[in-house]
């Protein structure tokens, strides 16, 4: 059951699966065979082209990032500060 629910979490994030896909209620009830016809379910009703699905992946990054604690970002700010430059990126913290 939860490594479903990493899977599902993953999936999202990686723009496989739409992020209008609903985990079903009764989720706990549910087998591997089960568990792989919601996700096939899933798939088809919420159906993702691959500009959709990066859309949705880089926007998923965004997000994560943006909750980071401000320490953690700071650290990862000074950690890859060249990366950050050579690729044009502020190595700011955010304001917000």
């Amino acid at each position: 059951y939860v490594v479903f629910l990493r899977l599902w979490d993953v999936f999202k994030k990686v723009g496989y699966l739409s992020s209008h896909a609903v985990l079903p209620d009764n989720l706990a009830d549910y087998n591997q065979t089960t568990i792989i016809g919601e996700l096939k379910s899933q798939f088809r009703k919420f159906p993702l082209s691959t500009t959709n699905g990066r859309a949705q992946q880089l926007k998923m990054i965004k997000r994560d990032y943006e909750s980071l604690p401000k320490p953690t970002m700071a650290k990862i700010l000074e950690k890859y500060a060249m990366d950050f430059q050579l690729f044009g990126y502020s190595t700011q913290l955010p304001s917000a």
